[in-house]
């Protein structure tokens, strides 16, 4: 990845979240580009156009919290605040998918009325239509080399190559283990599909891989959530595509106590 896209809801309230940025652009050697977009509706009954001037101002207030979290950082870093105007959702993948080799970071707000892993309408609608790969991440998250992937698979096949690449990119800085883990709960146990060896297989890689079977009548969310656990891993990956599975994912915390005590990233990619 190039360039790391960090949306930003209160720039007030962001300090934790810049340093992780920070810490995600330095382990990856990316630029990070952090971004706050606002919505201003003028009054009928106005004469003035306030926006340039709220524009200005968050951009002064946005200065001032990240220029002294940069000097933690080496000098060469690149970063860039970018304030928009518009709808969060929209402006958000538009800034995104205009970047080349993008990943969003994605922060999370933990436990809600319907258990969601990924709250807040913005939130929800940039993981739908995200044509990039996203960190998802919780707020109080604190950077950890990740030395352990979990990736959970399902028996379908894999469309291109370049859907493990973040991974791929990940894995190859710091040497890490993926692991592989499938989840079976039918009466036969289809498999994983050859297409997932293929690729992973076809790396000159500086990673090593694991696999793991569970044949079982456990949900899905609490069969990753328990191998989650159980092997240590430090970041998760999944694949969105089939709407079914994809669903059943999001719709229910993963890794609900890992969350909020472990403070699991997850790694989305588009299958």
């Amino acid at each position: 990845m190039k360039n790391l896209i960090l949306p930003i809801e209160k720039p007030e309230e962001a300090g934790n979240l810049i340093q992780y940025g920070f810490d995600w652009a330095d382990f990856l050697k990316a630029r990070l580009v952090i971004v706050h977009v606002f919505r201003y509706q003028k009054l009928a009954s106005s004469l003035i156009d306030l926006s340039d001037q709220i524009k200005m101002d968050l951009e002064k207030e946005l200065a001032e919290l990240v220029d002294p979290i940069s000097k933690n950082y080496p000098s060469d870093m690149r970063y860039e605040i970018k304030i928009l105007e518009g709808d969060a959702a929209e402006m958000i993948l538009d800034c995104a998918e205009n970047q080349k080799e993008a990943m969003l970071l994605l922060p999370t707000k933990g436990k809600s009325k319907s258990e969601r892993i990924f709250l807040g309408s913005v939130s929800t609608s940039v993981l739908e239509a995200s044509k990039v790969p996203i960190l998802a991440f919780h707020p109080n998250s604190k950077f950890t080399i990740p030395k352990k992937i979990a990736f959970p698979v399902d028996s379908e096949g894999f469309s291109s190559r370049d859907t493990f690449m973040p991974l791929f990119e990940i894995a190859e800085k710091c040497s890490a283990k993926i692991m592989i883990f499938h989840l079976e709960n039918q009466n036969e146990d289809l498999g994983i599909h050859p297409s997932l060896d293929e690729y992973l297989n076809s790396e000159e890689k500086n990673w090593s891989l694991s696999y793991h079977y569970e044949l079982s009548d456990k949900p899905i969310t609490s069969a990753i959530n328990d191998f989650t656990r159980d092997y240590k891993a430090n970041l998760i990956c999944l694949t969105k595509r089939k709407k079914s599975f994809w669903e059943a994912l999001t719709q229910v915390s993963i890794t609900r106590q890992e969350l909020r005590k472990k403070v699991v990233p997850v790694v989305v990619v588009k299958g």
